[in-house]
């Protein structure tokens, strides 16, 4: 049994985009198992305490290690203290940057499988149709970060 789904009611009854109610059922399931992939919100918490505790952790050792590196040197002891500061900085950008691109990699990743998946189920739907029949448009969107939430959105003609 198929469902049609009229594209007006002006329009002759062979212009009928037909989903089948398994297809549906199929689409909608793979969608949640595709999107469920990329959203792990407890991981994503631990991964921030990590981050966190590494942003504090890192600077302090590198202050530490570069400042007994700069003892020995006869430079100026504010010239020292500045370069002290400067790698500390510079480090606790690098452990931001380092650590977080590998989430927003994933995310970002899941995000585009999601909606390639989705358009390519739009561009399915549209064939099946009547050539100048209305489609289904499949709309989704990957959880976001801390999120466990999926939303999908179809436009029944």
């Amino acid at each position: 049994m198929s469902i049609p789904f009229p594209v007006g009611s002006n329009r002759a009854t062979t212009d009928v985009a037909v989903v089948s109610p398994n297809t549906w059922e199929i689409r909608a399931s793979t969608l949640t198992r595709l999107a469920s992939q990329y959203s792990r919100p407890t991981f994503e918490g631990a991964y921030l305490v990590i981050i966190l505790a590494l942003t504090f952790l890192v600077p302090i050792t590198t202050y530490y290690v570069t400042l007994q590196a700069l003892k020995s040197t006869s430079d100026n002891i504010d010239t020292q203290a500045w370069l002290v500061r400067l790698s500390c900085f510079a480090v606790t950008i690098a452990t931001w940057v380092i650590l977080s691109v590998p989430i927003v990699v994933w995310k970002y990743l899941g995000r585009v499988r999601v909606m390639r998946l989705a358009d390519h189920w739009t561009k399915t739907d549209a064939l099946s149709a009547a050539t100048y029949g209305d489609a289904a448009v499949w709309r989704a969107s990957a959880p976001g970060l801390f999120r466990d939430a999926i939303v999908r959105a179809n436009s029944v003609p």
